[in-house]
């Protein structure tokens, strides 16, 4: 009995192997008795899935029809977009690739991936070729180190989209908002998504949470512990413009939004606009010009563009603006110019100013290259002059903290002295001016922008009168060798450890409107610029011929040129 308790029990396997035979043989008499039913039941499974296909069929017939719009209309030219973007299957990467073409108003986003990898990441922009305006949905990786492009092709990712902004948050980049154009740039279409680009898949997704800001392009971010602040911005429906001057932090870590709203009437708040320029220091916002429109006085329909010169703070544990002083030697009126936080300072690069010829009849647009600062503790500006590139090695590893400390307090130094510099320069001047600074105030009196270069054919002025004319920020003339890019709007910047990087931009010559580029980046440890990218097919248009130069008989402008309005508020 002890044996067979202990034993294992029988199972009954034959009786488990024919279970359901019974029913089997039941199902199959009663196929065999009742044909029609059978089939009956067959008929109504094909009949659904032939309606299945012929509505899936049907979904893609009215999914084509909408990609059959002109060459302007943007509803199709989305449709057809999207249409193309479901047809990618996989994540696909080109090594070695090209730079990406010219373009503007694109995200360039800094990454650290190691200590020993910095990325930039480009995706999206615009090129007006002078017909036609296309945006662009390609994404670029650009490795600093190695010096290599990587051309990212994913399905499911953003639309195409221009003057966007973007932010980084350990290995993912987020993208909000943003705009896309028609070809002949009459019709707008604003977007308010969200989403977050994997680093390490290459795979973008879609965050859809409340609360997000409404549809918009042209406003500006910034990321600071874990959060974007994004401020501004402007909505384009082809009649009319409105301009934001609404806060908003989005938490990229619980994916929330806060919105601290529009400015209250009568409030201390920044006016609505575009393309401000925002920095961070500690727990406080700083917000530096921008662009916005409203009508003019004298004419109903008229509007007047205005370039904004004031700086604001906003300390982000109370939320409550405060409008501060203009001290130090601040950048004059500009719009399209770009600003990257560096450390405890802000640097502000290019921009453009439009300034009226004879007599009102001929608008002048005046590009600018130099550099400011912004010291984010004293909130005073200085401008930022070049050097010339420092040789020789970089010494043993144990002193590299000492020696980064000693440029910092060197640089602060040289700042200070170099604004002192430029007050007495300027006090000398008014008490008695040097035949070259006479010289050089008649030109920029009369003259703005290209319109420069003409007039030294008519003064006959040296080199000397040159450099002080393209170097007005320092107010002492750069070095002759130093490379520096050229004058432009709606540059890309992007800081990585003590390099800043610009890429891309707009500059205008004569009636001609060129999109640029080129990269570059500025050490500003001891500012001096390195181009890592020459302008390829932009650069054509700067093939002048001497004559092209000269003035009319009188000594009068040509009128070949024209104000860029529109840009700057990008």
């Amino acid at each position: 009995r002890e044996r067979a308790r202990l034993a294992p029990r029988r199972t009954a396997q034959p009786l488990s192997r024919t279970m359901g035979s019974g029913r089997d043989k039941k199902k199959k008499a009663k196929q065999r008795s009742h044909p029609e039913e059978v089939a009956k039941k067959e008929s109504a499974a094909q009949k659904t899935a032939r309606k299945e296909l012929k509505k899936e069929a049907k979904k893609e017939r009215r999914d084509e029809k909408k990609t059959k719009g002109g060459d302007d209309d943007i509803d199709a030219l989305l449709a057809q977009m999207a249409l193309e973007d479901k047809k990618r299957t996989a994540v696909s990467v080109e090594e070695g690739c090209a730079p990406p073409s010219p373009r503007c108003n694109a995200s360039v986003t800094a990454v650290e991936l190691s200590a020993k990898r910095h990325e930039l990441v480009i995706f999206g922009g615009e090129h007006y070729d002078g017909k036609k305006c296309r945006v662009y949905q390609d994404l670029y990786r650009y490795h600093i180190e190695k010096g290599v492009w990587y051309k990212v092709t994913s399905p499911g990712g953003p639309a195409a989209r221009s003057a966007h902004v973007a932010g980084a948050y350990k290995s993912h980049v987020f993208v909000f908002g943003g705009e896309f154009t028609s070809p002949n740039q009459e019709r707008f279409h604003h977007y308010k998504d969200l989403w977050r680009l994997d680093l390490e898949t290459n795979k973008w997704e879609q965050i859809q949470v409340r609360g997000a800001p409404s549809p918009r392009s042209g406003h500006r971010a910034i990321v600071h512990k874990g959060k974007m602040v994004i401020f501004g911005g402007f909505y384009d429906n082809g009649k009319t413009v409105k301009y934001h001057g609404d806060t908003t932090v989005l938490d990229m870590v619980d994916l929330k939004w806060t919105s601290v709203g529009e400015p209250t009437a009568g409030g201390s708040a920044p006016c609505p606009r575009s393309a401000a320029g925002l920095a961070v220091h500690g727990d406080t916002l700083l917000l530096y010009g921008g662009y916005s429109k409203s009508k003019a006085e004298d004419e109903l329909d008229a509007e007047t563009g205005t370039a904004h010169t004031d700086l604001w703070q906003l300390p982000l544990s109370t939320l409550r603006w405060e409008r501060l002083k203009r001290q130090g030697m601040a950048p004059g009126s500009r719009a399209g110019f770009s600003m990257a936080t560096h450390l405890r300072r802000a640097v502000l690069f290019g921009g453009v100013m439009d300034r009226e010829a004879k007599g009102g009849e001929v608008l002048i647009s005046e590009f600018y290259n130099e550099l400011y600062q912004l010291q984010l503790e004293s909130k005073r500006w200085f401008p930022l002059a070049l050097r010339r590139a420092k040789g020789g090695g970089k010494g043993k590893v144990g002193d590299e903290q000492a020696q980064a400390e000693e440029e910092e307090e060197e640089r602060r130094a040289r700042d200070e002295e170099l604004a002192e510099r430029a007050l007495r320069r300027e006090a000398a001047r008014k008490a008695k001016l040097t035949p070259e600074d006479r010289a050089a105030t008649l030109i920029q009196s009369r003259y703005r922008g290209h319109a420069v270069r003409k007039a030294y054919k008519t003064y006959r002025l040296g080199g000397a009168v040159s450099e002080l004319l393209y170097a007005p920020a320092s107010g002492e003339r750069p070095p002759k060798d130093a490379p520096r890019p050229r004058g432009r709007i709606n540059a890309q910047l992007a800081v990585t450890g003590n390099t800043l990087w610009v890429y891309g931009g707009i500059v205008e010559i004569g009636d001609k409107e060129i999109t640029l580029d080129d990269l570059w980046s500025l050490d500003l440890k001891r500012p001096s610029w390195t181009c890592h990218l020459e302008p390829t097919a932009a650069e054509a248009a700067w093939e002048y011929s001497g004559d092209e130069w000269e003035t009319d008989s009188d000594g009068s402008l040509e009128d070949d040129e024209r104000a860029l309005r529109e840009k700057g508020k990008k």
